[in-house]
């Protein structure tokens, strides 16, 4: 389980993925203090040791900072997703990546 990035908080993260504690997390959402957050790793790869199986959009728009509304469209755009009624599912090229 990874720490919380907030200088000085040495609170573990409870949700796989995330970068604060609860308590950093809550402040920084209702206008508290700004919390810094410490460099992000500089390989996805080092980010996703937690869950090698599962890489979501939120997690590569983190990662690239972008919007994580951005991230689908980007990668349809690049074959490796198709649209369908119920979200996005995974193309052939995709999974093989």
């Amino acid at each position: 389980m990874d720490l919380c990035r907030t200088p000085g908080c040495n609170q573990p993260v409870a949700k796989l993925g995330h970068t604060l504690c609860y308590s950093c997390w809550k402040a920084n959402r209702a206008g508290g203090k700004p919390i810094k957050i410490q460099d992000k790793p500089s390989k996805l790869d080092d980010t996703l040791e937690n869950s090698p199986n599962s890489l979501s959009a939120t997690r590569l728009a983190e990662h690239f900072n972008l919007s994580r509304l951005r991230i689908n469209p980007l990668l349809a755009e690049l074959g490796l997703l198709d649209k369908t009624e119920n979200g996005w599912l995974a193309t052939e090229p995709g999974l093989a990546l």
